[in-house]
């Protein structure tokens, strides 16, 4: 291109001419040097320059980005992809129908939704960790808590399998929400030691999170509501389904699986049983308007109750939340809250415009103005 430039991976070029044996002339974007690509390297290297992935992308800023999303970005990555456009940034989300895990498994799987896709992204933390954080984090009980219970449910959907065995069994596994082994594979003699092993190990690991529960420090909020027992049990769950610390609800999302969406729903009733009456009225009305009960609930009726003790209308706002537009099918119950939150927060008010009609001559501008 020139005597101290050249051509880079990633350069953006305006076409100035097309040739007739499909070489192009070109302008590059920022220098405006010119340069002719042959037909062949034209073939072989050249693509729409509004077509790059995420990290071409860090650093460029245009009008409006349409970003492809299949499930396997960070938050960071995500992050990136939405900040490119000035005007507008879109995200269209890929839809599997397809089936997430090799191993068969004895529930029935589903295509997440787009909310799931979007969810599972915002829990992915991409950020670089030192090797010191990596290793502890690896090595807490937590962390094996998740890693054994993972292991323990494939190894047994793929027992059962090979073994073409009753899934359906009196005999629980080593957490609630966990299949328990077929007695096909137990009686196995190479099946049975191995499982046994599995579930002794995710036995111990629980009850070394449950020995020193640990949560997220933003739940400090709910001590009056968690008892000792309520708080092992949630600790032992966050820890073994692997919900993370800034997921911003005490038992995470609903699971996938019917064993485990059951446990979830048992654990959360049990904690919202814990708020006062007044509390449960407010979460009735707030199922009048949902249609059901979720993680979200007891909270939103505590807010209420607080609203209702400062002497706010609180059944009007919660009436005027719920008719601004239809609800959402997914997490309908957090959306009213910030509707519910967004109708009582104050709006700070712009200052009024101010207009001298006598500036002096440092105020005035140059040009032809309007005067007063």
């Amino acid at each position: 291109m020139s005597g101290t430039d050249w051509v880079k991976n990633g350069d953006r070029w305006i076409v100035t001419d097309v040739r007739a044996d499909g070489a192009l002339s070109v302008r590059h974007a920022t220098s405006r040097l010119h340069a002719t690509l042959p037909a062949a390297y034209v073939a072989e290297h050249v693509e729409l320059g509004y077509a790059s992935t995420v990290h071409t992308a860090q650093g460029i800023t245009t009008d409006v980005v349409h970003g492809i999303v299949t499930g396997t970005e960070d938050r960071q990555m995500l992050y990136t992809m939405l900040t490119r456009g000035r005007v507008e940034n879109h995200a269209h989300i890929v839809l599997s129908n397809e089936p997430t895990h090799a191993l068969p498994s004895p529930t029935v799987e589903r295509a997440m939704t787009a909310t799931e896709v979007l969810e599972g992204i915002l829990a992915r933390d991409g950020a670089a960790v030192s090797a010191t954080s990596t290793q502890t984090r690896a090595t807490s009980s937590a962390a094996q808590l998740q890693d054994a219970v993972t292991r323990y449910a494939d190894v047994v959907a793929l027992a059962t399998s090979q073994l073409q065995a009753n899934p359906d069994l009196p005999e629980p596994g080593p957490l609630p929400w966990l299949a328990g082994i077929p007695s096909e594979a137990a009686s196995h003699s190479a099946w049975g030691p191995y499982l046994a092993a599995r579930s002794r190990r995710v036995s111990s690991l629980a009850a070394e999170v449950a020995a020193d529960p640990v949560l997220p420090e933003w739940t400090a909020k709910y001590d009056g509501v968690l008892t000792p027992d309520l708080r092992r049990e949630l600790a032992v769950w966050r820890a073994a389904t692997g919900v993370p610390a800034d997921e911003r609800t005490l038992a995470g999302p609903v699971p996938h699986d019917d064993r485990e969406a059951a446990y979830h729903r048992n654990l959360t009733g049990r904690i919202n049983a814990r708020y006062g009456e007044a509390v449960k009225v407010w979460a009735d009305r707030i199922v009048e308007y949902v249609g059901r009960r979720d993680e979200q609930t007891g909270e939103l009726a505590k807010y209420l109750d607080t609203l209702a003790r400062k002497g706010l209308d609180a059944e009007r706002v919660l009436e005027l939340a719920a008719a601004r537009k239809p609800l959402p099918v997914e997490h309908p119950t957090a959306a009213l809250s910030f509707r519910v939150k967004d109708l009582v927060t104050p709006r700070k008010r712009r200052p009024a415009a101010s207009i001298d009609p006598f500036p002096r001559p440092s105020q005035r501008q140059s040009g032809p103005s309007l005067g007063l």
